[in-house]
């Protein structure tokens, strides 16, 4: 384990694009310490090891658990429940990267092996540090959780081999995480239509969500050209835009012909969110356990999971307004299938 004082030692689980861009900002910005890297692909793995001047290992089993504060999982979708259980049984403390698991049998083991066992487990749920997001959070908590609507449009042309699996575990999920901060609340679907748009190559997901005392709206698609990442909150006397790809805040007084513009300054998400999992690291070595309401914890993960699957019900069930399906394959989890 780290002396104290010294940024905290990690290893990175899952060598592809997303693990890999994870191993560069730790190296880059020194937030840890990287200690190793694997991947159940060598070779990727050697590559990024070379690069990044770390050990690499061959074999997870190998991986001296506990010589480290953390370890990052950023490995494929359909192996997240596997690797994380099987360094939860080890006393990791881990980061994983969003959906935590395949569906919410998989995260409720998770969250159950890691209450057994006294370790963290911190979804990668992005956005919650993304300063736009954050923005409106903190305006909301300043008047007291009273937000009357909620409005997220995820909208973004997505890649083939993204394709391959559900856009709600792909992408979906992170507005219904952030619905769930935001409000406060375990959201309650009430109307979905999910799947594929005929002739079109990839699929949407659209939900009206009873949040509390608010409602919720969310759309998530991958047929846009231009990518466009927005979250709205609607206020008795305000409406405020927050605009993650142009960082910018917009303002809008009801009854009122000009807005307000803000530019939004601060540190990438990423950075933002592997700072607070060290954080939580230190204190935890520390004996500070404390974890402010913006942290995502595994409880937060299983809010979404249970989000997920009553939306799913809702869009395999038509009748009475319920919820509805578009095109073939809709309404049904597609297997998970995500590179490394």
């Amino acid at each position: 384990m780290s002396a104290s004082g010294k940024p905290p030692a990690v290893a990175v689980i899952g060598a592809g694009r997303w693990g890999s861009t994870i191993a560069r900002t730790i190296k880059r910005s020194g937030i840890a310490e990287l200690k190793a890297v694997y991947d159940r692909d060598v070779g990727k793995a050697y590559s990024l090891g070379q690069e990044l001047g770390v050990e690499v290992y061959d074999d997870i089993d190998r991986i001296p658990i506990g010589e480290l504060d953390g370890v990052i999982v950023a490995v494929s979708i359909d192996q997240l429940f596997h690797v994380a259980i099987r360094l939860i049984e080890k006393g990791a403390n881990i980061f994983i990267e969003k959906p935590v698991g395949q569906n919410l049998d998989e995260v409720k083991a998770i969250e159950s092996k890691s209450r057994r066992r006294g370790v963290i487990v911190f979804p990668g749920f992005i956005m919650r540090f993304d300063p736009s997001v954050a923005y409106i959070n903190s305006l909301i908590r300043e008047r007291d959780g009273q937000v009357e609507n909620i409005y997220a449009y995820r909208l973004s042309r997505r890649p083939p081999g993204a394709r391959r699996h559900s856009i709600i575990y792909d992408l979906a999920i992170h507005d219904i995480d952030t619905a769930n901060m935001l409000t406060n609340s375990l959201c309650e679907p009430e109307k979905v239509l999910y799947g594929h748009i005929d002739s079109l190559e990839d699929q949407c997901f659209t939900a009206y969500l009873r949040c509390g005392k608010a409602v919720a709206y969310i759309h998530t698609d991958g047929y846009s050209a231009l990518k466009i990442r927005k979250t709205i909150a609607v206020f008795r006397d305000q409406v405020v835009e927050a605009d993650s790809v142009l960082k910018q805040i917009v303002i809008r007084q009801h009854n009122h012909p000009k807005a307000e513009v803000l530019s939004v300054k601060n540190e990438e998400p990423l950075v933002r969110e592997l700072k607070a999992f060290t954080q939580l690291l230190k204190d935890t070595g520390a004996g500070n356990a404390d974890i402010e309401p913006t942290i995502p914890t595994i409880e937060d993960a299983v809010k979404a999971h249970i989000v997920i699957e009553k939306s799913l019900r809702k869009a395999a069930s038509p009748h009475r307004g319920a919820g509805g399906t578009l095109g073939h394959g809709a309404g049904e989890p597609e297997p998970d299938i995500n590179d490394t």
